[in-house]
């Protein structure tokens, strides 16, 4: 373990004293001479990349009730506004009992939070479509302030959005409950709310190199460096790891390339209201590497993210670079979960692309303290930062290592993982391919063909691992999830479909509706808003709660569903025997070409 934890702590205590950094405002620019001044005092050049982004900042809010005042915490992207009227409280707001106590037009709402922070948008979205005038949100945890995005949006496309219409704010859970009392007398409220948006602002993504005997591979570690009010560990304990490993990393000399960069505008910052507000530094880096064609240049990127409480989630995209972690995580002994890339991080706007690619977080474990006033760098555990260093260092230095940093992805594990896969759950024509993939890729591992299998493998990552959904954003809760083949989860729906319709026809009426109640309204893969699959099933759950007498209609209207799946499903085994069969020939005209050399 390394006996430096405690200097991270200390650059966390003196970064926390710069105060909130929202892209593109004087603090941003603070904390970017922080980290140019630790980079070059290591002997690093730096560059600084601009990026045109849109500002948000909050100057003032109040919330008046008679002779007492509140002062909330306005919520990004809120607009200015002043509004009078009267508060109702809608708990959570997510049912429709819940909602029918909004007076459109009229009514100031009050909610509370939800625990689980997924919730939120629908939370919102919800409130706001029913005529809210305002949303004041209340924390479920106490003593603490929180700033979380409301998007004009219900989707999360990447194409320029629409503002926010009514401002919503944030409270914490004592004053809430002060204003719950004054809810239920149906007291009259005024709130003033002033915040700035500014269309033409300016971030910066700060970039620096540590020089390997290629030039052309490359490896990049990460982290963003703007963050809500204090952002201990989201994210300036990834900024304090990448600048400690800076030092480390630049003591050797290395085969390849590494790339230290801070990303700007993680939190917010995609111009003109974007849905995918989120990570917009790292898309416009990635988009100047694909304009220069030199988006092959990178082996991996090692993303840090909201480090903070044990274990460490691992979240990596693809199959051949989680082999690698894992393997070093275990010979660490290091207490660690297991996904695929986050969609929410930095690291994503790489894995969309198929460049393996790693966020090391615990985002899991913070809901209580992310985005509040309490993410000091009390909370964060000095055993995670060991091991996070431990792991994002071991990981560099044995890739940075090899002749060929190419030979130290696990190929084989992904195509075998991928093969059994297909094999279990697709026709003989689909999986054939797989196995195709999965023999030449021995034999480019047996002729030492590293860089076919990246590039082969690059492009498996992104036509087969996607983030996903499982709902529709107007009427269910959650988050995204990266997962492999998500268009094979249907097979899981029809499973449900015949165990329901056997219950049925058993007159099993309350155990139907359990297995039908499992099956999502659709899937949706955000960002390119792509639905997978849709079906009729949640209504047809409610009509037969309401009448068990319409058995007969829902069980024809089972078989149709059936029906219209198996159908969506032939379509996408068509579109994967495509895909997979492309790759399995790339692999083949490269072991041709690699013969006649």
């Amino acid at each position: 373990m390394y006996n430096n934890v405690e200097e991270i702590y200390n650059n966390i205590k003196e970064l926390q004293q710069i105060g909130e950094v929202i892209a593109g405002t004087d603090n941003e620019g603070k904390i970017i001479r922080y980290i140019e001044r630790a980079l070059r005092d290591n002997g690093l050049e730096v560059r600084k990349q601009p990026v045109k982004i849109m500002t948000w900042d909050p100057i003032s809010a109040l919330i008046r009730v008679e002779e007492k005042e509140y002062v909330p915490t306005v919520q990004p992207y809120s607009p200015t506004a002043q509004v009078e009227g009267r508060m109702v409280y809608v708990g959570h707001g997510l049912l429709e009992e819940e909602l029918r106590r909004i007076r459109p037009y009229e009514t100031i709402v009050l909610a509370k939070l939800h625990e689980n922070l997924d919730y939120y948008e629908t939370q919102y979205t919800n409130i706001m479509e029913q005529g809210a005038l305002a949303i004041i949100f209340y924390d479920p945890y106490p003593g603490r302030k929180r700033k979380l995005v409301a998007s004009g949006s219900v989707d999360y496309h990447y194409r320029p959005g629409k503002p926010l219409r009514i401002p919503v704010l944030h409270v914490t859970l004592e004053e809430g409950k002060e204003l719950m009392k004054i809810a239920e007398n149906k007291q009259r409220i005024q709130l003033e709310v002033k915040t700035r948006i500014v269309h033409d602002a300016q971030g910066y993504n700060v970039i620096s190199t540590i020089p390997g005997r290629y030039e052309d591979k490359q490896i990049i570690v990460s982290a963003h460096h703007d963050h809500w009010f204090t952002g201990a560990s989201d994210n300036l304990v990834g900024v304090a790891i990448i600048l400690y490993l800076a030092k480390v990393l630049s003591k050797k000399h290395y085969n390849t390339t590494i790339k230290i960069i801070s990303f700007t505008a993680e939190e917010s910052g995609a111009p003109a209201y974007t849905p995918w507000y989120w990570a917009y530094g790292s898309r416009k880096y990635v988009e100047e590497l694909e304009h220069l064609n030199k988006l092959d240049d990178i082996i991996v990127v090692v993303n840090v993210d909201a480090v903070a409480r044990t274990p460490i989630s691992i979240n990596a995209t693809g199959i051949e670079f989680q082999a690698l972690l894992e393997v070093i995580a275990k010979s660490l002994n290091i207490d660690y979960k297991i996904g695929y890339d986050h969609p929410y991080c930095d690291s994503y706007s790489f894995s969309m692309k198929g460049v393996p690619s790693v966020c090391i977080n615990s985002i899991d474990a913070i809901s209580d303290i992310y985005h509040t006033d309490l993410d000091t760098v009390e909370v964060i555990e000095k055993r995670i930062v060991e091991q996070t260093i431990s792991l994002v260092h071991k990981a560099i230095d044995y890739i940075a290592s090899k002749e060929d940093p190419y030979s130290t992805l696990g190929y084989l594990t992904y195509a075998y993982r991928l093969h059994t896969i297909l094999r279990e759950k697709t026709p003989p024509s689909v999986h054939m391919h797989s196995y195709r993939i999965l023999e030449e890729t021995r034999i480019a591992l047996r002729e030492k063909r590293f860089k076919d299998l990246y590039i082969a493998f690059k492009e498996l990552n992104k036509e087969m691992i996607k983030p996903v959904f499982r709902g529709i954003y107007e009427k269910d809760v959650g988050g995204f999830e990266t997962v492999l083949l998500p268009q094979l989860e249907i097979l899981e729906d029809i499973k449900e479909i015949d165990k329901a319709i056997k219950l049925l026809n058993e007159d099993k009426i309350p155990e139907a509706i359990k297995a039908l109640d499992k099956l999502p309204r659709a899937r949706i893969i955000p960002g390119i808003e792509y639905k997978i699959n849709h079906t009729n099933i949640k209504e047809l759950v409610e009509m037969l709660k309401h009448n068990i007498n319409l058995k007969q209609n829902i069980l024809i209207i089972l078989l149709e569903e059936k029906r219209s799946l198996l159908r969506l499903l032939e379509y996408y085994y068509h579109e994967l025997v495509i895909k997979l069969a492309r790759i399995a020939d790339k692999l083949i005209e490269y072991r041709i070409k690699f013969k006649q050399q």
